[in-house]
């Protein structure tokens, strides 16, 4: 198996940006993703209507969004070699230090392809504009498609399960 996972960019931004990324790669190398992101205001004279999340790579399916476990408005539209998903916030969140947590949650079909012997997986690049400040992400990928060969970057954890290679 051979992973590719995305790397960091940074930019100035009036927001503090923190995203929590669960891929969930299924046998058949479909993957169900969930995006968790906190979004805090620097200062008490801005506040985020939208947010713009841009992927590079494959194009995701079955876009939702949610905050406080309630569906908010997304849109996703292809835009050169990238997807632009939009959140627009119903509510807006005014105030210095103030944190809104909301979740993208999509699928990614053939995350994983078979190259020979080999499965593939390649982690779409996240190419939102603005610091991101913090990221985490957990890969699952099922024990069906073999031991990893290549990962990069390198994982600071790996664990099994049953049933799963985790890696974080």
């Amino acid at each position: 198996m051979l992973f590719v996972l995305p790397r960091e960019a940074r930019a100035q931004n009036p927001f503090t940006v923190n995203y929590n990324t669960t891929y969930l790669v299924e046998k058949n190398g479909d993957a169900a993703v969930n995006q968790t992101i906190n979004l805090t205001n620097n200062t008490s004279e801005t506040y985020a209507p939208s947010y713009e999340l841009y992927l590079e790579g494959k194009a995701p399916e079955d876009v939702v969004a949610e905050e406080n476990g309630e569906k908010i408005p997304v849109t996703n539209k292809k835009q050169d070699n990238q997807t632009v998903i939009t959140v627009t916030f119903p509510k807006a969140l005014v105030g210095k230090n103030k944190t809104r947590e909301f979740s993208i949650k999509y699928r990614l079909s053939k995350l994983a392809s078979k190259n020979g012997q080999v499965w593939e997986v390649a982690i779409p690049k996240v190419a939102t504009p603005g610091a991101i400040d913090s990221k985490s992400l957990i890969l699952y990928v099922p024990k069906s498609l073999g031991l990893p060969a290549y990962i990069s970057p390198e994982p600071r954890k790996r664990n099994t399960t049953d049933n799963h290679y985790i890696f974080t």
